[in-house]
């Protein structure tokens, strides 16, 4: 069933939907009821009650569904730089300053390379992930330098970029590919490490480079 969109005269929107069930069950349900010979009444104004509450949880499950994939959709065809504006503002409402300075930050890189932020998502994912690999070398020195407070805000930081990046790859799915990397390019040993990356790089380039280099460094012989 298909509800208008437009309101009707002197009803809330809200209340079209249970107005129309009401409208369709009690016909209904008379008409089952005169077939078993029962009267309107009693326990059948509860049966349509239940009825009605049923179809309406139904209901409101099928609206949140559609607003859940609609806003999905909607953030898929947002571009990076909408996406960082958006949760700039969202973040200054919340005043949620990690994220607010991190999202500054990564529109800060953009900017830097194109100061009306024309970049594609290609080249802005580009920046985002070498920004992601500053903050991982960041965050492995403060835990050298034994600086947990430090270490906690990175890691943070690092949580918040890594929303704006594709999905890492499992340590098995990496290793395949370091795998299939070694065969294309003929490697055989550690000299052949740098062939070995760029092959991993074309086969993909969101692969966690950190991980690829130590898996090729454990199967290439010395």
């Amino acid at each position: 069933m298909v509800f208008g969109k437009e309101k009707a005269p002197g009803i809330k929107q809200s209340k079209r939907p249970i107005i129309i069930i009401w409208g369709f069950l009690i016909p209904l349900s008379r008409g089952f009821l005169k077939a078993k010979n029962l009267k309107f009444e009693g326990s059948s104004v509860y049966f349509i009650l239940s009825l009605a509450c049923e179809l309406m949880k139904i209901i409101k499950s099928y609206r949140s569904d559609v607003k859940l994939i609609q806003l999905k959709i909607k953030e898929k065809a947002m571009r990076l730089i909408e996406q960082i504006n958006d949760g700039i503002k969202e973040s200054m409402r919340s005043k949620d300053t990690i994220r607010l300075n991190t999202l500054r930050m990564l529109k800060s890189k953009i900017l830097a390379v194109d100061a009306r932020g024309e970049l594609s998502d290609e080249e802005v994912l580009k920046l985002f992930k070498t920004y992601f690999g500053n903050l991982q070398e960041a965050q492995e020195q403060a835990e050298a330098a034994n600086r947990p407070e430090t270490v906690e805000q990175l890691k943070s930081e690092i949580a918040i970029v890594q929303d704006f990046l594709p999905k890492a790859l499992t340590p098995e799915e990496t290793k395949a590919i370091v795998v299939q990397a070694i065969a294309e390019s003929g490697a055989k040993t550690k000299k052949d490490f740098g062939l070995v990356m760029k092959s991993i790089m074309k086969l993909s380039p969101s692969v966690d480079g950190k991980l690829a280099k130590g898996i090729a460094n454990q199967l290439l012989l010395d």
